[in-house]
C-alpha cells in the first residue's frame, strides 16, 4: 500500500527521485494543488459524518420520548377500558337478560353518568347472552324488541 503511495507521490510530482533534479517551481504547485482538492473534501466529509451523527442521534430521542408518550397514552386507554368493565360487572351483578331489561332505565342512567365522568368513552352497552344489546349509556328504551325484529326480519341475501 505504502509503494502505491510513493508511485502516486512520484507521479504527480510530490516526491521526486534523488536522482532527478529539483523542480523548484512545479512541487509547490502541486502541493498547493492537491492541498487546495484533498483539504475542502476532507473536511466536508468530517463535517457531514459529525451532522449526520447529531441529527440521527436527536432522531432517536425523539423517537423515544414519542414512543414513551404513546406508550403512557395507550396504558391510560386500557386503564380506563378495564375500570369501565369492572364498573359494569359490579353494576350487573349476576342480574340476567330478564332483570337488566326490566330495570333498562335504570341502568341506562347508571351508564350515562358513567360516560358523563369519563369522557373518553362515548358509549357503554350491556349485551345480552344471545349477543343483542340490552342497556345503552346513550339512549333508554332503545332496544328490545326493536333491535331483535329489525335484525331478525332481514331479507336473506345471496352472494355471487
Amino acid at each position: 500500500m505504502l509503494q502505491i503511495f510513493r508511485r502516486l507521490a512520484h507521479t504527480t510530482g510530490l516526491l521526486h527521485a534523488p536522482a532527478d533534479p529539483a523542480r523548484s517551481a512545479t512541487r509547490p504547485l502541486r502541493v498547493l494543488l492537491v492541498g487546495s482538492i484533498v483539504l475542502p473534501v476532507t473536511l466536508y466529509i468530517v463535517a457531514g459524518a459529525i451532522s449526520h451523527r447529531q441529527h440521527f442521534d436527536d432522531a432517536r430521542d425523539r423517537l423515544r420520548r414519542n414512543l414513551a408518550i404513546v406508550h403512557e397514552h395507550a396504558q391510560k386507554v386500557f386503564e380506563t377500558f378495564e375500570f369501565a368493565s369492572r364498573y359494569l360487572d359490579e353494576t350487573t351483578g349476576n342480574a340476567g337478560d330478564d332483570q337488566i331489561r326490566s330495570f333498562e332505565a335504570t341502568y341506562s342512567e347508571r351508564l350515562r353518568a358513567m360516560t358523563m365522568l369519563l369522557p373518553q368513552l362515548r358509549d357503554l352497552w350491556i349485551v345480552g347472552a344471545d349477543g343483542y344489546p340490552l342497556v345503552s349509556a346513550r339512549c333508554s328504551r332503545c332496544f328490545g324488541s326493536i333491535c331483535r325484529t329489525a335484525t331478525t326480519s332481514r331479507p336473506t341475501t345471496t352472494t355471487w
